[in-house]
């Protein structure tokens, strides 16, 4: 392919080691005058620039003046874009200086950075390379310093799977390494220098790091690293050719684990740097997936989903993570973080008016903020004295009365659905069909309906859900446990824990309510007992006259001195909840 070359200028300073500055320019719009001004401005030092046009639509000759600067400066051109390894090989094939330097058109050298690098490689020719601090140089015109990494020798090797060490204009090096190296590898067109640098450190070659700041890096939007898919793919593929040119060693693998943990963490913070918390999501899953197959910590993990939620919480809320994926210890970090987050409020899904309180009254007492019950099936036909053929309107009225008494005495809200109870749908004709198990609820005529109720409840609140076990089998408890769960996985809601349902579950062992919390969808919840005032409870529960008699509320009793107070069966979400944002002590 025949190149163009153009000798500009040709006035090197005398007396200094001559230090080649290779600039690939392709479009460079405004960044490249100030580019190769702060070239132009280095003293001490004799300095060949070499311009490499990759095929430009603009023509950026009349651009390179130098003036009066003491400096050789050469213009080369592709006749059609190489990309940009192609473009530094071609400056380095140019170049004639015993140290090379690489500057993007876009970025900075400060002051003095040829002079002291080209002084230390000089003085150690032991040395491949030298390498320094920089500067981060924002779009707003704020600037941040940046350490980078600073320690010589072997452990270089290992450091490197967790991504560059320096932006490339941070280095000087020693020619002659480039060229045993074999320069940039043409098939990346991201993450070139990394595999530049991770070539010359497995080959041996001496790194020495100092503490000046010598360079400013701009960030930018629409440069090439800004592109997260783009950069992630590059990435992976200089992660493996780095774990190539270790011979496959333990500790390598090891190595290539926590970069390739390091590469998805960066293409999360990209993603959101773009304002792209949905890709951001998908990338920390996909981090937290790797770190479960591979064995790998997760802690630096938890300070990801930190970051994430202060733009977005909703693309990696704690219950996009499956349990596969994670540990017990990430989850509740991700609990926390949902919860200061989103400061939710407490929601119960109650099957009829006298359920919450039946079961949850110590919860009412115990949280300053009020929760609110939500009664699914408050039509009624159900009383003591007529179980199956009460009056519709009359036995609602009373039943939506006696619960909201017990609201103004518990202190929470209370809201009625307006489903009817079994009686008032047709196909009940006893008590024994309300627990007969044989009846599937999703094909209940009030299924479909509630599960649109539900969702819609829980698509336009920012709450933590409480729903019935559905201990005992009636039929609408199951009913409303399984249309909540529908619900919040359509709707995203969160469902943090589940409530035994008294008095049910007064005639179950404990054995046997724990191994039914655990099966099914309550697999990993764990027991908290609420602690009160039963005296409380036993006030509250006489309001129900219409619903309860003696022989419920001595059922309840029992149960309560058998477990010490009401018992919940939590999610470790549900234990960061009642803790941490409601205060509540209760003991596990």
């Amino acid at each position: 392919m025949a190149l163009k070359m153009k000798i500009i200028t040709d006035n090197v300073s005398k007396g200094f080691p001559l230090v080649s500055v290779i600039v690939p320019a392709r479009a460079p719009g405004r960044f490249l005058k100030p580019a190769l001004a702060s070239v132009y401005e280095q003293k001490n030092t004799a300095v060949e620039i070499i311009v490499v046009d990759d095929g430009s639509k603009e023509n950026i000759l009349p651009r390179l003046k130098p003036g009066k600067a003491p400096v050789r400066l050469i213009y080369v051109r592709h006749p059609k874009p190489l990309g940009l390894s192609a473009a530094r090989n071609t400056g380095l094939r140019f170049s004639r200086g015993e140290f090379t330097v690489f500057l993007d058109a876009d970025d900075l050298l400060l002051p003095g950075k040829l002079s002291l690098q080209a002084g230390i490689l000089s003085r150690d020719k032991s040395l491949a390379a030298v390498c320094s601090r920089w500067k981060y140089l924002y779009e707003d015109g704020s600037s941040s310093p940046c350490d980078g990494y600073y320690s010589s020798g072997r452990e270089l090797r290992w450091r490197i799977f967790e991504g560059n060490i320096a932006p490339v204009h941070a280095f000087c090096f020693r020619r002659s390494e480039l060229i045993k190296a074999g320069g940039f590898s043409t098939a990346l067109s991201a993450c070139e220098d990394w595999d530049l640098v991770a070539r010359l450190a497995w080959s041996g070659a001496k790194f020495y790091f100092h503490r000046e700041n010598t360079v400013v890096y701009r960030r930018r939007g629409s440069s090439l690293s800004a592109d997260p898919v783009h950069m992630y793919k590059n990435g992976l593929k200089t992660l493996y050719n780095i774990l190539s040119l270790s011979g496959g060693a333990v500790r390598a693998k090891r190595a290539f684990k926590a970069g390739f943990t390091k590469l998805l963490m960066n293409a999360c913070r990209r993603c959101l740097s773009a304002g792209d918390t949905a890709s951001a999501g998908k990338f920390f899953l996909k981090a937290a997936e790797f770190c479960r197959r591979a064995g790998e910590p997760e802690a630096s993990l938890a300070g990801l989903a930190d970051e994430i939620s202060r733009k977005s919480w909703s693309d990696i809320r704690y219950k996009n993570v499956p349990k596969r994926l994670s540990s017990p210890v990430f989850r509740k970090h991700l609990a926390e973080t949902w919860i200061r987050k989103t400061k939710p409020g407490i929601s119960i899904l109650s099957p009829h008016c006298d359920d919450a309180p039946l079961s949850l009254s110590a919860l009412f007492a115990g949280v300053k903020t009020a929760p609110e019950v939500f009664n699914v099936f408050s039509r009624s036909k159900y009383t003591l004295k007529t179980p199956c053929a009460g009056p519709v309107l009359k036995v609602t009225r009373k039943r939506v009365a006696e619960e909201k008494a017990a609201a103004r005495l518990c202190g929470y809200k209370v809201s009625f659905l307006g489903f009817g109870e079994p009686f008032v749908r047709k196909g009940f004709a006893s008590l024994s069909d309300l627990r007969d198990l044989s009846r599937e609820p999703r094909r209940d005529a009030s299924w479909n309906g509630v599960v649109s109720a539900i969702k819609k409840l829980m698509s336009g609140k920012n709450r933590a859900w409480l729903v019935p076990l559905a201990l005992g089998g009636h039929i609408d408890h199951r009913i409303v446990k399984l249309a909540a769960l529908k619900a919040a996985a359509d709707s995203g809601a969160e469902i943090i824990g589940f409530y035994e349902d008294l008095p049910y579950a007064a005639h179950y062992s404990l054995k046997e309510i724990a191994a039914y919390a655990n099966s099914g969808e309550g697999a990993g919840l764990k027991p908290a007992i609420l602690t009160g005032s039963l005296k409380h409870k036993a006030g509250v529960l006489k309001i129900y006259a219409s619903q309860l008699g003696t022989k419920e509320i001595k059922a309840v009793s029992d149960h309560w001195a058998r477990t010490g107070g009401e018992r919940l069966w939590l999610t470790p979400f549900g234990e960061n909840l009642l803790k941490n944002r409601f205060r509540i002590r209760y003991a596990p």
